[in-house]
């Protein structure tokens, strides 16, 4: 009977051995695994946020980068600012004249003389409309445009210096039927290209 209950502790004891070297492999491999799994987050961690990083540094440089150029937007408003530079040099003026032909009105925008007036329709400095002028008798409307040539720009050959005269309004005065009252706007020295009908400097 003692060697029945001696016999069995025996067993017991190595049952419990083998669960527990069981046991330590198991954790041993547990262990093992996790530090496998970590490394493998890790690695795929870092393969995935590289170049997520590079990518919006890329994106952020390009931003700076066209920060710095100057857009449509921005160069449409600057030419917009130029040519109001260059065109604000002008002077709105009510004249009367006994009617609205050209040479009048011409003569006392620019405050000519007469004769002075025929002298530059005979040598073709009055364009109207961008058309030389035939009859000094043509009748002015809203919104015609007469220049009178200065002569040929300095600086540029093609170009020329032009006195100009743009026609805003014309209206009659009440009980006087041999005046009008004509608004123009005045711009003493423009710089032009030549016409399509140029005009050439006598020789």
């Amino acid at each position: 009977m003692n060697h029945i209950s001696k016999t069995l502790r025996l067993a017991f004891r190595f049952t419990s051995l083998q669960s527990r070297i069981f046991a330590a492999n198991s954790r041993c491999l547990c262990a093992a695994r996790r530090v496998l799994c970590s490394d493998a987050i890790i690695s795929h961690n870092s393969a995935s946020v590289a170049p997520l990083t590079t990518y919006v540094q890329k994106r952020f440089l390009k931003k700076k980068e066209r920060t710095n150029l100057p857009s449509a937007d921005e160069d449409e408003e600057k030419s917009e600012r130029e040519e109001l530079e260059v065109v604000k040099d002008y002077k709105d003026l009510n004249i009367l004249v006994p009617n609205p032909r050209v040479d009048n009105v011409l003569r006392k925008a620019a405050g000519l003389a007469r004769n002075k007036i025929e002298a530059v329709f005979y040598e073709s400095k009055i364009y109207m409309n961008e058309k030389k002028l035939r009859k000094k008798s043509e009748e002015l409307h809203e919104d015609d445009v007469v220049d009178l040539i200065l002569g040929v720009n300095n600086d540029n050959r093609d170009l020329l210096d032009v006195l100009r005269i743009i026609v805003l309004d014309i209206s009659d005065i009440p009980n006087d039927d041999d005046k009008y009252e004509v608004r123009v706007r005045k711009f003493s020295r423009l710089i032009v290209e030549n016409y399509e009908e140029p005009w050439k400097p006598s020789t």
